[in-house]
């Protein structure tokens, strides 16, 4: 299995394998599944982590210290926490989903501050079609 490159510092190299946004227990991000919780792994641990939801970034997508923003943050959008990281650099985030957003598209995201420098790293983005 190839090595995943980490997010990066502004001029570093990678700290840390890419933070990823998954879905977790509960199946897939669809209306009307309440069971559905949002993971974050490779996170810092230690850190607080929050989620961004929002309508999707249009491409090329901004950068922030070498992390993709997906989320339009000139439209509506939520900020959820924070999330405690564990030891082993994960999170969960239980987001059930109603079923009225039926036909709705979101991006979600996680975002933490780096225990060393305080840069703000950003998760891969998941993109979901309720």
């Amino acid at each position: 299995m190839a090595s995943r490159a980490g997010p990066r510092l502004a001029g570093s190299a990678p700290t840390r394998r890419s933070s990823t946004c998954s879905r977790h227990a509960g199946g897939a991000p669809a209306a009307g599944n309440a069971a559905f919780e949002l993971e974050l792994t490779d996170g810092a641990p230690g850190a607080p982590a929050f989620i961004f939801a929002g309508v999707p970034a249009a491409t090329p997508y901004p950068m922030v210290n070498g992390g993709a923003i997906v989320i339009d943050f000139a439209r509506p959008h939520l900020i959820l926490g924070p999330y405690a990281i564990a030891l082993d650099g994960t999170a969960q985030a239980p987001l059930p989903v109603p079923a009225a957003v039926s036909g709705v598209t979101i991006a979600l995201q996680w975002a933490f501050r780096h225990p060393a420098n305080g840069a703000v790293l950003v998760s891969r983005g998941l993109r979901a079609s309720l």
